[in-house]
């Protein structure tokens, strides 16, 4: 991975940081994207970070790098919340929508910029991050359950969009290990 570029969401979470320091081990430079970037820099991990809310359009255009080819190696699609802890009927709105913006509405618009970049230099990984509870479902984390199940239908119609490409893309069912692979 020596000499690639990486953008990473979420950098500041926990996940985001492993991946971080990981890609920096490894000889990547970085960019972390979270709403709180001075967590980044302050481990410590040659990262270059940048506040951007992943659910702002604006904000994503403006991370999505567009440099001609070799912008950009890897996008780890990362950032997430779990959101609210209640059963559905006490499941507020307002905490509902909040969760769906970041999982779902982010993991879109990362794509929809970086899916261009990479398709025009024909080259690069995107790996978004999902959940089992998004397989499986879960109780009392419906929002949870119910966004990383979208992404999860995200990535597979993300896959077959680049089939024809050599930008490959899979998904990171945390905890496991990045699972990198082409749908059916």
């Amino acid at each position: 991975m020596g000499g690639k570029v990486a953008l990473v969401t979420g950098a500041a979470g926990e996940i985001g940081a492993a991946t971080v320091g990981l890609l920096a081990e490894r000889g990547s430079r970085i960019v972390a994207i979270d709403c709180d970037c001075r967590r980044v820099e302050a481990r410590g991990r040659g990262a270059h970070g940048i506040r951007r809310d992943v659910t702002r359009e604006d904000d994503v255009a403006a991370y999505a790098p567009n440099d001609g080819p070799g912008s950009l190696h890897i996008f780890f699609n990362n950032a997430g919340i779990e959101g609210d802890v209640a059963a559905i009927p006490d499941y507020p709105l307002e905490a509902f929508r909040r969760v769906l913006d970041v999982n779902v509405v982010g993991v879109f618009l990362g794509m929809k910029y970086v899916i261009p970049v990479m398709t025009g230099q024909d080259a690069g990984s995107i790996i978004n991050t999902a959940s089992i509870a998004g397989l499986i479902g879960s109780s009392h984390i419906v929002v949870h359950s119910a966004s990383k199940n979208a992404v999860i239908g995200l990535t597979k119609s993300a896959t077959l969009e680049c089939a024809n490409t050599q930008v490959r893309v899979g998904i990171d069912r945390q905890p496991h290990a990045v699972v990198d692979h082409r749908w059916p």
